[in-house]
Order: structure tokens, then C-alpha cells, then sequence
């Protein structure tokens, strides 16, 4: 027999002391699924991290009358002071008591939902989202973790035969694993992007260095910007002297996201990490015609859903709120193409002023602060050099040796990057420590103090 403790009111009913005597095979799965981790806005210095616990039955639909479960944050989480915030996605308070809490003292997160007096709720074989948790802390710090309470039971009640269906508990993920992105600039000129997924800075200088203006558009008209956020567009102004360039970013990515839109017209907004089509709540009220820029033909093409790292444009009839990267539960319709003609098309790309398009690139040497800092295990390290010569970025130790060659050789004007990956010339790992980048070119140099944390 199971030692499994269950809560009282599951020896009201009638026939369940019989069935819990016999031992059930466990059917259904659990999973912890990072959603995103964001600046709640630029100003504000909170965070949030949201992760959805999800669930799915092996073999057949079943009818829920319970769900209890318990996480647990790890002590880095819990000196954070963290407030946790819980949104009931599958248990609706109507249907179900709800009992969700967070204990500070022992860094315990709780949630147990008892069926009340309206209809079951379903899981079947597809992964469903029981409950989203967000976690909201006034610090950009990364690398807490999360793990399942082993001292409290985690289960599943079916409604039909009152037996326990608990699942295995799947090994919960690195909540701030990141992602490479690569963007391609071909030539000067603008290019329409978004960010699908964050860092700790996400000012324009960090991000994209060579790049010295960014609009976005707010309140039907374009502003320049110099901090950007995920889940938002933008037109990103690259100049002549640095194309064709490539930024490579390492983001925790932002798997799916919700935007209210509190004006009717057009909005200029980001993707999530994967393809994804938008959805509008409530359904009467958005309209969504989505539209990109083709870069090649100079014109708005319709789309059908969102790709990773480019902008879209939609416009709503009234205030309403757009979902990317999940459907909701009441999602408002896609327009077709026919609909779409009879709306205007979006607003033409912004014009960067002469004074605007002015930038310091290729005018002198300069090697950039690597990003992050401290790092571990990757770190990207951007240079520029204003002529052709010859170039050496070489990573020394605090005792002056050579530890990694980086670049050895002639380069032509413009921007590079460079990756480093904590290791030395012979791929063996550094210890943690203080290091310098110096760029070294036919009768200059530049430092750089970088810290590699493990």
C-alpha cells in the first residue's frame, strides 16, 4: 500500500478507501516548462520569471478532482525576497478550491486544487498548463534554481474511479538556460527586429554597439530608443561603414508572452523564440492582420504567424490583449488575406537624420567591454579597427602569460567579434579568475579586465 499522505478530504467519499488499498500505475507526467524572464519595464528594477507546471496523461483522457503539488527554491532564491504570484490556467476558482501559498521560512511553493461543484477538468495526452507561477524579485541575478518537494506528495486524483493517477515527476530544467541568436546585416540600412528572449542589460549600446539609433513606435508614432525589451519591434539602423555585419546574442529566451494593446491602430511588436501564430483576447474586439517587411522587395508581405527575431505589425479595433507562443483559452480569429486588403497598410519605415546616423565606428581602435561580465562559460568580446593592419587579441593571466589566442592576423576596417569559452590554446579550462583582452595593432594597443566565474 502506498504511504502516500492525502488530504482529508479524500476519505469523504465513499469507495475511495476501497481503490486507494490497491496500488495504481502512475499515467500521468509532470513537467516544469520555463516561460520567460523579463523587466517588468526598463525603470522598475523587478523581474519576472514565469513557468507554466504542466501535465499529460500516457494513455487516455482523464477527469481531475484533485492536483496537489510542492516546489521548492533554492537558498540563492530565497535571499532575494522573492513575491510569487500564481495564475490558475487549468483549475478555475469557480470549479475548484484553490489553495496556493508561498512560504518565505522555508522557500516552499504550494498548490492544491479540490473539485467544487462545476465540471471536471480534463488532462489528456497532450501537454496541458495546470498552473503558471511567476516569481517576481527586484534583481537581474540568474542562475536559481528550482526543484520538486519530495516531502510532500505531488498527485493526480481521477473523478471517475476516485484512484490515484500520479505520473513521474520530470527533472525540472535550468530556468535561465540561453540561446544564440545570430542577426545578419547585409548592407546600410533599416532593418525591422525584435528580441525574443532577455538579458541582464538590454541597453542598445550592449546589444548592438555599431548601431547608433533604434526606433520604436508608440502611440502612432516612431521614438527613438536606447534600452529595448523582449516582445517588442523595432527598426534597427545599421550603418554603411560596418556592413555587412553579424551580432551574435546569447538570451534567455522568451518562449511565449502576452501584450495588452490599450489603443486601436497599428503596433509594431516582437516574436516569441519559435514560430508562433497571434492570438486576440477577447475575439471581438482584435483584428490581426499581420504583416512584415520583406528587406529584398522594400515592401509588407501577410503572414500567418511570427518567425523568431523579426517584428510584425497588427492593428486592433480596441483594447484587447495578444498572446504569442500559446493559445488562449477564448483566442480571437486571424483575419484572412481578402480582410486584410481593406485595412491600410502599416506605417512606412522610420528615416534616421544625418545627425542620428552619425556613429563613432571605424574612426579609432577600440575594443568593447565583453558581455556578460562576469561570465561563465561563454563571453563575447567585439572590437573595431579604423584601417587595415595587422591584428593580435590575445587573453592574458593575471601573471602575464598567454592563455588564449583569439585573432592573429591581418584584418581588413571594420567590426569583429570573438567567443571565448573559458578555455586555453589547448582547450584545456581555465581556473576563475581576472583576465585581460588585449588588442594589439601595428602601433596601438587596448585593455580590457574580464572575469570568468565558474
Amino acid at each position: 500500500m502506498s504511504n502516500r499522505k492525502y488530504p482529508n478530504w479524500f476519505f469523504i467519499w465513499p469507495l475511495v478507501t476501497i481503490l486507494y488499498l490497491n496500488a495504481a500505475f502512475a499515467q500521468i507526467d509532470i513537467k516544469v516548462a520555463p516561460v520567460f524572464y523579463l523587466p517588468n519595464s526598463p525603470e522598475s528594477g523587478i523581474y519576472s520569471l514565469s513557468f507554466d507546471v504542466m501535465a499529460k496523461s500516457r494513455d487516455q483522457v482523464y477527469a481531475i478532482s484533485a492536483f496537489q503539488g510542492a516546489l521548492e527554491l533554492d537558498s540563492l532564491f530565497q535571499s532575494l525576497n522573492p513575491n510569487v504570484v500564481f495564475d490558475l490556467q487549468h483549475f478555475p476558482e469557480t470549479a475548484y478550491f484553490t489553495t496556493c501559498d508561498y512560504t518565505p521560512e522555508n522557500g516552499r511553493i504550494r498548490f492544491v486544487y479540490t473539485w467544487k461543484n462545476e465540471n471536471f477538468q480534463i488532462i489528456g495526452m497532450n501537454w496541458t498548463t495546470v498552473t503558471r507561477i511567476t516569481i517576481l524579485i527586484s534583481s537581474d541575478r540568474t542562475g536559481m534554481s528550482l526543484t520538486w518537494y519530495e516531502k510532500e506528495p505531488n498527485f493526480f486524483v481521477s473523478s471517475e474511479s476516485f484512484i490515484d493517477i500520479t505520473g513521474n515527476k520530470q527533472e525540472i530544467p535550468d530556468l535561465f538556460q540561453k540561446s544564440t541568436l545570430v542577426f545578419q546585416f547585409p548592407n546600410e540600412g533599416m532593418y525591422p527586429i525584435s528580441l525574443p528572449g532577455t538579458q541582464s542589460d538590454m541597453r542598445l549600446s550592449v546589444l548592438f554597439p555599431l548601431s547608433p539609433v533604434c526606433f520604436g513606435y508608440l502611440n502612432s508614432h516612431y521614438v527613438d530608443v536606447d534600452t529595448l525589451m523582449a516582445g517588442y519591434g523595432y527598426w534597427l539602423y545599421v550603418p554603411g561603414d560596418v556592413a555587412p555585419l553579424t551580432i551574435s546574442l546569447q538570451l534567455i529566451p522568451l518562449n511565449q508572452y502576452s501584450r495588452v494593446i490599450e489603443r486601436p491602430g497599428w503596433h509594431l511588436l516582437g516574436s516569441a523564440s519559435q514560430n508562433s501564430p497571434a492570438f486576440t483576447v477577447p475575439n471581438n474586439r482584435g483584428l490581426l492582420p499581420l504583416r512584415e517587411y520583406d528587406i529584398n522587395a522594400g515592401e509588407y508581405i501577410f503572414v500567418d504567424e511570427t518567425s523568431p527575431q523579426k517584428a510584425f505589425w497588427l492593428a486592433v479595433t480596441d483594447c484587447c490583449s495578444v498572446h504569442l507562443g500559446a493559445t488562449p483559452a477564448l483566442p480571437g480569429k486571424l483575419l484572412t488575406k481578402s480582410e486584410n486588403l481593406l485595412y491600410p497598410a502599416p506605417p512606412e519605415p522610420p528615416v534616421a537624420s544625418p545627425a542620428q546616423k552619425q556613429s563613432d565606428a571605424i574612426n579609432c581602435l577600440q575594443l568593447y567591454q565583453n558581455f556578460p561580465n562576469p561570465f561563465n562559460p561563454l563571453t563575447t568580446i567585439t572590437w573595431q579597427i579604423p584601417k587595415t593592419e595587422h591584428l593580435a587579441v590575445k587573453i592574458f593571466n593575471t601573471n602575464g602569460q598567454v592563455v588564449k589566442t583569439l585573432c592573429d592576423k591581418k584584418c581588413k576596417k571594420g567590426f569583429y567579434q570573438a567567443v571565448w569559452d573559458g578555455t586555453d590554446n589547448y582547450f584545456h579550462p581555465v581556473c576563475s579568475g581576472i583576465y585581460l583582452v588585449r588588442l594589439e595593432a601595428d602601433n596601438d594597443y587596448v585593455c580590457r579586465k574580464i572575469i570568468f566565474m565558474k
